[in-house]
C-alpha cells in the first residue's frame, strides 16, 4: 500500500509538472482551438487595422495575423499597437516566417503595448527589429491567463512614420557648406547621418547645429571612427567643432533621447567676387567732378594728386560722382572701388586733359 500510494504521488507530481509545462508557452491556448499561422488573417502595414475583439472571439486563445512587407516601402517606422481593455494580461509577438520570435511586448490590464520596428539599411541606437521588404511576417496576439471570470477586450492597430535619414554611413546625404539643412528625429532612438565634402582650402570650417530639443552631434570620418562630439542644448546653438578643409569627407551623426528638430550647417569661407566694371569718364582742365560706372551700391574713392576726396556710393546703376578742387592740367587720379564680399578694385592712373 505504501509503494502504490508513493507511486499514486509521483505520478500526480509528474501530471502536475507537464500541465506545468503546458501552460508554460507565452500565450495560453485552449485545447481543442486550431488557430495557427497556416489560417492567418492577411494585414497590411500603414493601413489602419482597428481590429477589434472580445471574449467571443479569442477566448483563452490567440490570433494570427500576417503581413508582407513592400518592396517600395522606403524608410518607414512600423508600429503595432495593441490596447489592452481588460483586466487581465495580454501579450503581442511577432514571428517570421521561419516561426523564429523576433519580437514581444506584454500588456498589463487596462494598458496600451507597442511593437517598434524599421526595415533593413536604417540604423538606430537601440536594438531595434529591422524587417526586410518583401518578406512576411506574423503576428501573435492573445492572453497570457485565463479565467471566464474576466471579460477580453483587445484593440489592434497599425501605422507607419516616414523616416527622413536612414542613419548609416552608406546612404548618409550630403550637406553642402554654409547651406543650413533640416531634419527630424521621429523616435527617441533614431539615428540620423550626413556628410559634408570640405575643400582643399587649408582654412578652417565651422560645424554648426541648432535644436528645440537637447541633442548631441557626433563627428566621424568616412570608415565611421570617432573624431569627436558635442552636446546642443534645446534651443541653442553649438559650433565647438572645427576642421581644417584639405578634400576630406567628415561625417555627422546626430541623435538624441526624444523626437526633435534640428537643423545644420557647415561654413566654408566664401571667395571674394570680382568688380565686373570701372569705367571712368574723361576728366578735363577745369572741372570738379570725377564721374563714372561700375557696379551698384559701391564705395567709390577718388585721389588726385594723392589727395583723398570723400568717398561717395554708387547708384543702383552704378554710376557715380565725387566732388573734387577744380582739375588741373597733369594731375594723376586714380579711382578705388569697394563693396563687402567682393575684391577692391583700382582704376590706372587718368591724367587731367587740358581740353
Amino acid at each position: 500500500m505504501k509503494k502504490k500510494g508513493k507511486l499514486l504521488r509521483s505520478l500526480a507530481v509528474l501530471l502536475l509538472v507537464m500541465v506545468c509545462a503546458a501552460l508554460n508557452p507565452k500565450i495560453a491556448k485552449a485545447a481543442g482551438e486550431n488557430i495557427t499561422m497556416k489560417n492567418a488573417k492577411t494585414i497590411k502595414i500603414g493601413e489602419e487595422i482597428d481590429e477589434k475583439y472580445s471574449a467571443n472571439d479569442i477566448k483563452h486563445s490567440c490570433k494570427y495575423y500576417k503581413f508582407k512587407v513592400p518592396t517600395d516601402i522606403g524608410n518607414k517606422w512600423i508600429d503595432f499597437k495593441l490596447r489592452n481593455n481588460s483586466d487581465i494580461w495580454c501579450a503581442m509577438n511577432l514571428y517570421n516566417d521561419h516561426e523564429e520570435e523576433l519580437a514581444t511586448d506584454r500588456i498589463n490590464g487596462n494598458s496600451t503595448g507597442k511593437i517598434h520596428l524599421s526595415v533593413k539599411d536604417s540604423e538606430h541606437n537601440d536594438d531595434v527589429v529591422k524587417l526586410t521588404p518583401g518578406q512576411t511576417y506574423y503576428l501573435e496576439v492573445g492572453v497570457l491567463e485565463w479565467d471566464d471570470d474576466y471579460s477580453r477586450d483587445f484593440e489592434l492597430s497599425s501605422s507607419t512614420v516616414a523616416d527622413d535619414n536612414w542613419g548609416s554611413i552608406e546612404k548618409a546625404p550630403e550637406i553642402k557648406c554654409n547651406t543650413w539643412k533640416k531634419g527630424v528625429l521621429e523616435y527617441d532612438d533614431d539615428v540620423d547621418r550626413y556628410f559634408v565634402k570640405l575643400p582643399k582650402d587649408k582654412k578652417e570650417h565651422a560645424f554648426i547645429v541648432n535644436s528645440d530639443r537637447d541633442i548631441r552631434a557626433t563627428f566621424e570620418d568616412v570608415n565611421g571612427v570617432y573624431k569627436d562630439h558635442f552636446g546642443i542644448d534645446a534651443y541653442e546653438t553649438n559650433n565647438e567643432y572645427r576642421e581644417i578643409g584639405r578634400g576630406q569627407r567628415v561625417y555627422i551623426k546626430i541623435d538624441g533621447s526624444e523626437y526633435a528638430n534640428y537643423k545644420i550647417k557647415v561654413t566654408s569661407p566664401t571667395p571674394k567676387k570680382t568688380i565686373s566694371i570701372l569705367k571712368v569718364s574723361k576728366c578735363k582742365k577745369g572741372m570738379k567732378v570725377v564721374k563714372g560706372k561700375t557696379i551698384s551700391k559701391a564705395n567709390v574713392k577718388v585721389t588726385v594728386n594723392g589727395k583723398a576726396y570723400k568717398t561717395v556710393k554708387s547708384n543702383a546703376k552704378g554710376n557715380f560722382a565725387v566732388k573734387t578742387k577744380k582739375l588741373k592740367a597733369g594731375q594723376k587720379i586714380k579711382v578705388t572701388v569697394s563693396k563687402s564680399g567682393y575684391k577692391t578694385r583700382t582704376s590706372g592712373t587718368i591724367k587731367v586733359k587740358k581740353k
